[in-house]
Parts: C-alpha cells; structure tokens; sequence
C-alpha cells in the first residue's frame, strides 16, 4: 500500500514537472527579446491548479518544472554566466514560483474555500484576485530581484522587469484556471455547464495568439529590412573609407615620385596634412632599400640630423628590439610621422618579419599597395590590430614591364600603419551603429588568424535569441590585395531599441480582455446556475403546496360527509320539539332551542 502510495504522488510530481515544462516551453515563444519577458506565463496558472486540486504535497513537480524550463533560458540567455550562478539563479525562481503557488492556493482555500463551484459573484472575484494580481507578485519580486543581485537586470529597469513578469503570471493564472476548472473543478454538476464557455476562451485565446504572431512576424521582417539598409550603409562607408586611405599613400608615393630629393622636413610637412585629413591612419613611414654596405653611412646620416642612437634593429627571439643581424638588404624605416609615440619604430627593418617581408616583396613585384596581415606593431604597448600597407617608390623613368624590372627599380615603400578600430570609427562617423556587432575577417589570411576585429562594445551584449530576428549581413571588400569581410549582427538590444511594442502591446490588452471576459462568464454562468436551482426549488415547492391543497380538499370532503348526516338528525329533532310535538314549551326553553338549531345551522 505505501509503495503504490509513493508511486503515485511520484508520478504526479513528474506529471505537474512536464506540464509545467512544456507551458512554459511554448510561453517562451511568445518571449520579446531581451530577456525573460513574456506577455503570458500559463505555468502560473499550471501550478496554481496542482496544488488546489492535488494538494501541497506536489509542489517539488513545480520546482522541477520551473527549474529546468529556466535553466536552457538561462544558459542560452546569459552563456557568460559562471555555472554556479546559473544554477542559484534558476533555483530561486523555482523557489519563487512554487512559494507563489503555496500562498495562492492557501489564500482562495481560507477565504473563498475549496473545491468551490464559483457561483456567486464575490467568490469569483477573490478567488480570481487572490490566485491573480496579489499572489502573483510573489515569484516576480523573488525572481526579478535574484536576477538584479546577480547583476544582470539594472536597477533603471528593476520595475519594468518586475511589472512584466507579474502581470505574465497574472493572466497565466486567470486565463488557465478557469479552463482547468472545467476539465477536473468539482462539483462536477457546475463545472461540466461551463464547457462552452471554456471552448469559448480558448478559441479567442488561439485567435489573440494568432494576432500577436503575425504581428511579431510583420515587426521583424521590418528590423531585418531596416537592419540590412543600415548595414550596407555601414559596409559602403567603410569600403569608400578604406580606398581614401589608401588614395592618402599613393599622394604620399607620387610626392616623392616627382622629387628629386624628398629631405625629412619635407616628409614631415607634407605627411602632417595628410595624416590631418586621414585621422584613421596612426602613421606613415619611408623605407628605403639598404644594402648592407650602406648601412653605417645610412646610421650616421640619421644620427646627424639629431637622432643619437640610430641604428637598424630588430626583434629577437623574445620580442625586444635590438641591433639587426648583418644581412645583404634592410628595409628600415628612415622617416616616420607623427615620431611622438613611434619613437621605437625609428630604424625598424620591416624585412625582418616573415609576414611583413612577405608583404612588401609582392607589393615590390606587382607594383601596387599589399597590406599585411594582422600584426602586432612595434610602437603598441597594448594588442590592438593593426596592419601596415606597403607601397613600393621605383626610380624616374624606369621601364617596369616585368618583375625583375620592379625588383631592380624599387627605391624603398611608403608604409602606412593602420589599426582597425581608427578605420572603423572613421568609417562610421555620422552614422548609428548602436548595438550592431561587427567582425573583421581576413579570408587571406591563415585559419586560425581569419578574425581581425571584433566590435568589444557589441560583443558585451547578449546574444541573440532563438526568437529574435535573424539579423545578419555581409560585404566583402579589397584591403589592397587582401580579402576582408565584414559580418555585421545585430544583438537583442538592436531589437528591443526599434520595437513599436505594437505586437506585445496589442497581445498584453488582449489577454487582459480575455481575463476579465473569462471572470464574466464564471459571474454570469455561475448566476444562471443559481437562479435555475432557485427555480427548480420553487417548481418542487409549487408541486409539493398543490398536493397539500389536494390532501386539504379531500379532508374537507371527507368531514363535511361525516358532520352532516348526525346533525341533519340533531336538527330535526330540534325542530320538532320546538313545534310542540313532544309537549308544550315555554318561552324561554323556545330561546334556548333556537339558539342550539342556529349553531347546528352555522
């Protein structure tokens, strides 16, 4: 007997938990991103009615269900969130919720009583504002203030936070209990009477929902259209940015093209405008070719002009810059503008990195500018990405038909060092780009170096749920000889800044007129029960009166028969007498048998 006992009260526990599950499931769909936010939570209004029909030995079926329900939401939602604290946070809104449906139900069993088959109207109103609005604010002041405590509701947004999970709880509670009262409230005499009104609240609940999703679909598909408009903007700004930039370097290339000597004062003067107008552009250099021959007259010419210490370097094998290696050629940089906070790039031989080599000798060999992967520069205390873009200077009228030709030509490379946030913010200025996340790839570059940038801001933000809108767009541009593409995302917060709240807000209405239309009918079938028992009372009361009329009638037929025949004999006797029959009678025996003949009369 207690196995069988056990069993079942486990079984329920197990059914409330996979009802729960799954309301709660299907309520998500309804979610408006970010967040926890939903319209209507019917898991609400699930646990409420296990715990008046099954009593509060099934609460741990509440607690399961509610916990697993918000954990995959709280894994997807918040994936940055240590596991520790993901598991505190569900377990208190499983707390939450099962303490609100303990209370709720102990408040309509003191002050309405239960099983109750909700006829009268006062019982319909605090049973449904017992159970609705004032249980209710229970899980969400648990719930809302756990989720503040752990840092990821605001404080600015606590009260809108806190207000949307109550009132979801709220019409959860009084759109489903009624309907669950229909299939299984006793005593079943009334309850079984107000299954066409339930049929009634579900078919309009089945046409709000209906609404709000085609309402949500129209929405998204205008922030997606709007999103995709923006992004191409974002990405044709970004590619005219780019090609000014380097419009920049081939000035700076034809500036010594055309000169027969280009001093350092001259490359100080003429790059200061230039960097004036390309704000994105961190430096530019002059590099020329010098052969190892040259290298200490290269040295000393620089030291003269005020730079002690001057020499060629590199970096050796743990990163610090020193003296280069004896080689046959060095591709140092001579001038560098601005020199403030690029002193250590001063005498730096480019060729003396792989990747930078690489760069400058197909720039050398193809005669236009070849930008390098992401590097870490020299002058950067800090890991930002950055790039150089090599643009190669060849002598005065040199034929430059072949690569050998470009090869023996090249004087040096005009050297352009970019970091992608400059070209990014440059890129943007004077357009919106709140909440849109963008990545740089370099499809040129090795696997495990394709990402070159990363929107940190944007980055920070939730990502995007499985109900908000796919927001993606892509542009691939040419980063002298390179392939980059830009992959723009728009994040939840993208969503939530251009939503009308047309479709939440028309969902949100029509499930509080669904509330109040469903109280109204447990008010009026609940009448109509009342006054029909009332008149069947009456019809039995009638009957019951007639058949006492039909008993009364009877009886008096009965005794009028047996009263008249002896008094019949009484008055003839009476009237005999008073005629003398039996002797004289004096006048005042004649008043007294008159008086007797008139009482037997009456």
């Amino acid at each position: 007997m207690k196995l069988r006992i056990s069993l079942s009260w486990t079984g329920k526990v197990l059914a409330i938990a996979f009802i729960y599950y799954l309301a709660g499931t299907l309520a998500l769909l309804l979610a408006i991103p970010p967040g926890y936010a939903s319209p209507i939570w019917p898991p609400a209004g699930v646990a409420l009615s296990a715990v008046l029909l099954l009593g509060n030995r099934v609460w741990p079926g509440i607690f399961l269900g509610s916990f697993f329900v918000n954990l995959w939401t709280t894994l997807d939602l918040f994936s940055g969130l240590p596991i520790q604290k993901s598991l505190a946070l569900v377990s208190l809104i499983g707390l939450g919720a099962t303490l609100q449906a303990l209370i709720g139900a102990s408040l309509i069993r003191r002050f309405v009583g239960f099983p109750t088959p909700l006829t009268k109207q006062r019982d319909v109103i605090n049973f449904l504002v017992l159970g609705g609005p004032l249980a209710c604010a229970i899980n969400p002041f648990v719930s809302v203030t756990s989720l503040w405590l752990i840092g990821i509701v605001e404080g600015g947004v606590y009260a809108f936070t806190w207000w949307t999970w109550w009132v979801g709880d709220t019409i959860g509670v009084i759109v489903l209990m009624p309907l669950v009262l229909v299939a299984m409230g006793e005593p079943r005499e009334v309850w079984r009477r107000r299954r066409i009104a339930a049929v009634s609240l579900a078919a309009l609940f089945a046409l709000i929902t209906a609404y709000f999703l085609y309402a949500r679909n129209w929405e998204r598909t205008s922030i997606k259209n709007a999103f995709e408009r923006q992004a191409e903007d974002l990405a044709e700004a970004m590619r005219v940015n780019v090609q000014a930039h380097l419009d920049a370097l081939y000035s700076l290339e034809a500036f010594f093209a055309t000169s027969n000597e280009v001093t350092r004062e001259d490359f100080h003067v003429f790059s200061h405008r230039l960097l004036l107008r390309h704000p994105a552009i961190q430096a530019v250099s002059w590099n020329p070719y010098v052969q190892d021959a040259d290298r200490e007259v290269f040295e000393k010419r620089a030291r003269a002009e005020g730079y002690s210490g001057f020499e060629i370097t590199e970096r050796d094998g743990e990163g610090n810059l020193v003296r280069a290696a004896p080689r046959a050629e060095y591709v140092a940089v001579s001038y560098i503008e601005p020199y403030k906070g690029n002193e250590k790039a001063l005498g730096f031989d480019v060729a003396s990195v792989p990747a930078r080599r690489e760069a400058l000798e197909r720039a050398r060999d193809e005669g236009k500018p070849i930008a390098t992967s992401w590097i870490q520069l020299v002058q950067e205390t800090q890991s930002q990405p950055g790039f150089l873009v090599f643009l190669p200077v060849y002598k005065k009228n040199g034929a430059f038909d072949s690569i050998d030709q470009h090869r023996r030509g090249v004087l040096g490379f005009i050297v352009g060092v970019f970091r992608i946030p400059d070209i990014v913010k440059a890129a943007e200025s004077g357009l919106r780009r709140e909440h849109v996340r963008l990545e740089f790839y370099d499809t040129t570059a090795p696997t495990s170096k394709d990402m070159i940038y990363v929107d940190a801001k944007a980055t920070s933000e939730l990502p995007a749920q499985e109900n908000a809108p796919n927001l993606r767009f892509r542009r691939t541009i040419n980063m002298a000889g390179r392939t980059w593409v830009m992959d723009f995302s728009g994040t939840p917060l993208y969503v939530a800044s251009r939503q009308t709240w047309q479709s939440w807000g028309g969902l949100t209405i029509g499930l509080t007129l669904l509330a109040l239309f469903g109280a109204y009918l447990l008010v009026v079938t609940g009448t109509a029960y009342d006054s029909e028992k009332a008149a069947k009372r009456f019809e039995q009361q009638s009957i019951e009166l007639g058949k006492a009329n039909n008993v009364k009638n009877e009886f008096l037929g009965v005794m009028s028969h047996e009263l008249r025949t002896p008094l019949n004999v009484v008055m003839g006797y009476l009237g005999m007498v008073t005629d003398g029959l039996f002797g004289g009678v004096n006048q005042e025996q004649r008043q007294a048998l008159e008086t007797a003949m008139k009482q037997t009369r009456e």
